[in-house]
């Protein structure tokens, strides 16, 4: 149910490998909570792994630390005792400055699972990828071979399109069925936008630097008539697999997927002046000027108000919703030392009233207030539930302005960070690479910070709107 983006170092200001998303759930309450994770959920020396769905692999030789944003219910999720929450980690950046996004959901069509159909469970699947890369990837590449090696050996539940990245490059990796599977390299100076329909088209199969897929594909292809005409050189795995939209009731939604990128495109090029509800959009788009987080912001927050979809009875489906659950930008940025190039900006529920905290990845002191969540169950003890409060309140308040005053007050506190994030950054590219023990401590101290801070502004601005709400109450 989520819509990402990712573009390559000259595409994006300051030359950052950047990937984001939205992820969205049917649901409106669903609690996320933060994690820093100094070993990974394994002891390097065992024979097997077994992860919360079931899966089990051999015990990676990697064991890297990572950050993540897990279910608070992960637990009661898990088929396996896996003790602490280890399911659906969502998003992350190891030590090795290496970050994953997982998933946005898909379907493959029924022509495609007759010839390789899911597993019913215990395989590969958004539950578990992001715990099964982050732990051992060493750069962007390598975590699209392991997780290629991982659907290959042990097949996939479901149909999945993943984003990982480095200082160098990005990459987007397709589940299409049980067992195959592609993954595209960004171009340097492109952006790619994906909702939840597969994405991967004419592409060549034979540019391995570029182009990375399951062994057997094309033949594959051919044998069960997936494609009328194949071409290696201009192979379309989205056709091959994909299956038609379908929105969250399960029905056929001609434009449920088409209608995002046509939004993200039509902000981030709008001089190519996409057309609205093509059969297909370029997987690669050049941005009209260099991508910022805050441009990925007004994408990931984008509605169809005032755009030629507005009065569409069927433009149901637009970026921006209220039942997202958190909503992440990632950057990794070559000029920082290592250990240090990956920045998350999160935000907590829907951006549509929450603002994006930048924090460095390596930050393991993460605040109580952003550990703490009980599912459905309201708390003014977590964060994630002060935001989905603020802007349950905010739209009693606002009434036809549907929170706006709220976003711009979120707005301001990003202007704050945006600033006081470049200054950080500045001094952080004064440190000598080898020896960069004195910028993670100032990172870590200035991430924490940073989280705090936001987190004592949101409780007292809930407080001040209860209260204002509160006040407005008349006799009956």
């Amino acid at each position: 149910m989520c819509t990402s983006i990712a573009c390559g170092k000259k595409a994006s200001e300051g030359g950052v490998v950047l990937i984001a998303r939205n992820e969205d759930y049917p649901e409106n309450n669903w609690n996320k909570y933060m994690k820093f994770r100094k070993y990974p959920p394994y002891t390097r020396g065992q024979d097997k792994w077994q992860l919360g769905n079931g899966l089990t692999v051999p015990t990676p030789e990697n064991c890297f630390s990572y950050c993540s944003m897990p279910d608070a219910q992960g637990a009661e999720e898990a088929v396996c005792d896996i003790g602490d929450h280890f399911l659906f980690e969502a998003r992350g950046i190891n030590e090795k400055d290496v970050a994953v996004t997982a998933t946005n959901s898909m379907q493959a069509n029924e022509k495609a699972l007759a010839a390789d159909p899911f597993l019913p469970s215990s395989g590969i699947e958004e539950s578990v990828i992001a715990t099964l890369l982050l732990p051992q990837a060493v750069n962007a590449r390598h975590a699209v071979r392991l997780l290629g090696q991982y659907v290959t050996e042990y097949g996939a539940t479901e149909a999945n399109g993943v984003l990982m990245a480095d200082e160098n490059e990005a990459w987007y990796f397709e589940i299409g069925s049980c067992r195959h599977w592609i993954a595209v390299r960004i171009p340097d100076d492109k952006y790619l936008v994906v909702s939840n329909s597969m994405r991967i088209h004419d592409v060549d199969l034979t540019d391995t630097e570029h182009v990375l897929s399951s062994d057997g594909l094309f033949d594959f292809v051919i044998e069960h008539g997936l494609l009328e005409k194949p071409k290696q050189n201009k192979f379309d795995f989205a056709t091959a697999f994909g299956q038609q939209e379908k929105s969250e009731s399960g029905q056929t939604d001609k434009y449920y997927n088409t209608d995002r990128i046509w939004l993200a495109q039509n902000i981030l090029s709008p001089s190519q002046k996409p057309e609205i509800r093509q059969d297909t959009y370029e997987l690669f788009l050049a941005p009209d000027e260099p991508i910022t987080p805050v441009h990925v912001m007004e994408v990931l927050r984008s509605t169809f108000k005032g755009t030629p979809l507005e009065h569409e009875p069927d433009a149901t489906r637009p970026i921006g919703v209220v039942r997202t659950l958190q909503s992440h930008i990632m950057t990794v940025d070559g000029r920082l030392p290592a250990g240090l190039k990956g920045v998350i900006w999160q935000a907590l529920g829907s951006p549509l009233s929450s603002v994006y905290v930048p924090f460095y990845a390596l930050a393991d002191e993460i605040p109580d207030s952003y550990a703490l969540g009980d599912s459905t169950s309201f708390t003014e003890k977590s964060i994630w539930w002060i935001w989905r409060g603020l802007f349950a309140l905010a739209d009693q308040m606002d009434g036809q302005n549907k929170s706006d005053g709220l976003l711009t007050y979120c707005k301001t506190w990003e202007n704050y960070f945006i600033e006081s994030q470049k200054a950080m950054n500045q001094v952080l590219e004064q440190f000598s690479q080898p020896d960069a023990s004195d910028a993670k401590l100032m990172a870590k101290t200035y991430s924490t910070n940073n989280l705090r801070l936001m987190a004592d502004a949101a409780m007292q601005k809930y407080e001040l709107m209860m209260a204002e709400l509160s006040g407005r109450q008349k006799d009956r």
